[in-house]
C-alpha cells in the first residue's frame, strides 16, 4: 500500500508541474538542426572537424526539422565567409539544386509540423598554398537566438 501510496504521489507531483508550468516561459518552439558525413547519417548537432584534402571536394549533408504540433515560421541562413573563399569554395543545394545564392542571403522557410527539409553543403578545398581551418554552419532563427548546427573543415569549430 505504501508503494501505491508513493507512486500515486509521484505522479501526482509530476502532473502538477506540468500543468503548472508556463508555456510563456518555454519560449517559442525552433526547428532542429543536424549535420551528417553522409546522406544516411548519422545525424548530430555538430562534427568537430571534417579532413578536406586540398584539390578534393566533400560534401555535409543538413536536416532543418519541426518537431513540434503547429507550423513554424523562421529564417534559414547557410555560412558565407569572404576570408576563406582563397581557400574553399562552398555550394549549398537542396537537391539537385544550387541555392547558393539564396542559402547565403538567407530566406524565410515555413516548415510544417512533423516534417523536415534536407540541405547538401559542397565543399571544395581549393589547390591553393597553405590550409585554413574553418566552420560550415546553417542557423534557423525566428528574433529569439539562433539554432546553429556547424562543422569544423581541417580543424576544430571549437564546439
Amino acid at each position: 500500500m505504501k508503494r501505491v501510496l508513493a507512486l500515486f504521489t509521484l505522479v501526482a507531483t509530476a502532473l502538477a508541474g506540468v500543468i503548472a508550468a508556463d508555456p510563456a516561459e518555454a519560449g517559442p518552439p525552433s526547428p532542429t538542426l543536424k549535420v551528417a558525413r553522409k546522406a544516411s547519417g548519422p545525424y548530430q548537432p555538430n562534427i568537430s572537424s571534417v579532413n578536406v584534402p586540398t584539390g578534393k571536394t566533400k560534401s555535409l549533408y543538413f536536416k532543418v526539422k519541426n518537431s513540434n504540433e503547429s507550423t513554424l515560421n523562421f529564417n534559414l541562413e547557410g555560412t558565407e565567409d569572404a576570408d576563406v573563399n582563397a581557400f574553399y569554395r562552398l555550394k549549398w543545394f537542396r537537391g539537385a539544386k544550387n541555392i547558393t545564392e539564396k542559402m547565403t542571403a538567407g530566406f524565410a522557410l515555413q516548415l510544417e509540423g512533423g516534417k523536415q527539409k534536407e540541405y547538401r553543403a559542397r565543399i571544395k578545398h581549393l589547390p591553393t598554398a597553405g590550409n585554413l581551418e574553418w566552420c560550415v554552419e546553417l542557423l534557423a532563427s525566428d528574433g529569439a537566438p539562433a539554432t546553429v548546427s556547424s562543422a569544423g573543415i581541417n580543424g576544430n569549430c571549437n564546439l
